[in-house]
This record gives structure tokens, C-alpha cells and sequence, in this order.
């Protein structure tokens, strides 16, 4: 790495997806369609990190077939390699938990936006669902990745601050759903208190989830990042999203 690098010795990527189409079919109900992107294109020399956490994405179902096959790849040159998975605790059995954890996965990821697609759940409703998951996986100190509007987190703000087990490492992932404007608002303060105060740690990534049809374009995410950070620079995460070159060209993959 070189010695003006701005990324650490030792920094994480937190936010990758792998898509194997071929191997692992997407779910036949879906938002988007991903283009191939294997574990073993990710770059890198680009991002300048070896630690890993490939991502399970909402098109990719509750099967973790895909995520476990991209954990397994040894032909990766990555210091560690971790997976959050999508898959439906409600079904799930502790000794399923268990081999999931063997296998690398550290956590689960829940998407709450609906993006119009489906009919969007309540603050309440998400609220309850968090703190069941973490419930069901506080034992392994697993990671429970939300993605969900800003105005959801400030919501659930009070009940997670009653309720939460803090053996879970709650994360808002995406900038915690905030758009461009919104940083001036009273939920975006109540979500960086939460950050700020040690109850949630914050994903600095899918920038192009949030400033599409904003004045500025991805600048417009510079108030909104610097005041996540301010909060609380040890509740920060670093997610490339990831870029995957693929075909000699850059590909945003985006959950």
C-alpha cells in the first residue's frame, strides 16, 4: 500500500456484494438486476483493504447459498473475509446460527426500504423486528445491518435506546437513509445522537442510493458525511458498495 494511502493498515470494507447469477439464480421477485460480480474481482488495489464483509443482497433471497460460496473462495487475496446474511431468523435454528458463524457470517442485514415496490413497514414495525433479531442473535455478538430512512431511525430512537442488547452491534447502513437537505432536520440529529451517544454505528456508503436528482449531485453528501463523522468517529464504517471492474468497466453495486 502506499505510504500516502488514504486507508489504514488493517481498515475493513464493510459493504460488498458478489453476484454468481449462473450458480446461484436471484430471487424471481426483485427490484434490479445485477451483472456478474465475482469475489475474485474485487479490487483491491483500489480500495486499498484486505478485510472483507461481502454483503447478501435483498435480490439473492434468504438462501445463504451464495454468500457461503463466496466466504469459501481461497483464491481471494484477503486477510479476513466475513458475510452478513439475509436469511429469516424466524426459521432459523440456533444450530443453523451456529454453522452460519463457523462459516464466516458475523451478522444479518435487513432492508426496510421498499423503494415503492412493496408497501413500506411502520418505524414500529421495524423497531420491533430489530430488537427481535438482536434477541435471537445477541449470544454470537452478531452485527444487525438496517437499512432504512432517517426518519425510521429517529422514530425507533427512544425504544432502541430502552431495549436494545448491546452485546448487537446495531448499524445504519447507507448514510442511515438520509437525503441531501435532511441533515438540517431534528430526525437527522436524533440519528447522529444515537451514533454519538454509542448506541449505533453508521455505514458511510450507497451515496448513489441518496443524492440522485439533488443539486450538487454526490457533493450534496458532504454535510450529511462530515456530520455523521463528528458525532462519533469510532461509531464509523467504510463501505465501497463495491465498485467491481467487470468487462474493462466500473460497475456500482448497490443493494
Amino acid at each position: 500500500m502506499a505510504s500516502d494511502s488514504l486507508v489504514p493498515d488493517g481498515a475493513w470494507d464493510t459493504h460488498i456484494h458478489v453476484f454468481d447469477p449462473v450458480n446461484f439464480p436471484y430471487a424471481a421477485k426483485r427490484p434490479y438486476t445485477a451483472q456478474p460480480a465475482l469475489i475474485t474481482e474485487y479490487p483491491s488495489s483500489t480500495t486499498g483493504c484486505k478485510n472483507i464483509v461481502v454483503v447478501q443482497a435483498t435480490i439473492q433471497g434468504h438462501s445463504p447459498n451464495s454468500l457461503l460460496s463466496a466466504l469459501g473462495n481461497k483464491s481471494i487475496q484477503a486477510t479476513n473475509l466475513r458475510g452478513l446474511c439475509t436469511i429469516d431468523l424466524t426459521e432459523a435454528s440456533d444450530a443453523e446460527l451456529d454453522a452460519l458463524h463457523a462459516a464466516g457470517v458475523r451478522g444479518v442485514r435487513m432492508s426496510e426500504m421498499t423503494w415503492g415496490h412493496e408497501t413500506q413497514a411502520e418505524a414500529f414495525e421495524i423497531a420491533e423486528k430489530i430488537l427481535a433479531v438482536a434477541t435471537k442473535v445477541a449470544r454470537l455478538a452478531w452485527v444487525v445491518d438496517v437499512f432504512t430512512d432517517v426518519s425510521t431511525w429517529a422514530a425507533m430512537a427512544d425504544l432502541i435506546r430502552r431495549e436494545l442488547d448491546m452485546r448487537v452491534k446495531l448499524i445504519a447502513d447507507h448514510c442511515g437513509g438520509t437525503y441531501p437537505g435532511q441533515e438540517t432536520t431534528e430526525d437527522f440529529k436524533k440519528f447522529t445522537d444515537m451514533v454519538k451517544d454509542g448506541f449505533l454505528f453508521a455505514k458511510l456508503s450507497g451515496f448513489d442510493r441518496l443524492y440522485p436528482g439533488h443539486e450538487g449531485g454526490m457533493d450534496s453528501m458532504e454535510p450529511i458525511v462530515k456530520a455523521i463523522v463528528e458525532a462519533n468517529p469510532k461509531r464509523i464504517l467504510y463501505g465501497s458498495g463495491t465498485f467491481l471492474e467487470h468487462h474493462n468497466s466500473y460497475v456500482c453495486m448497490i443493494c
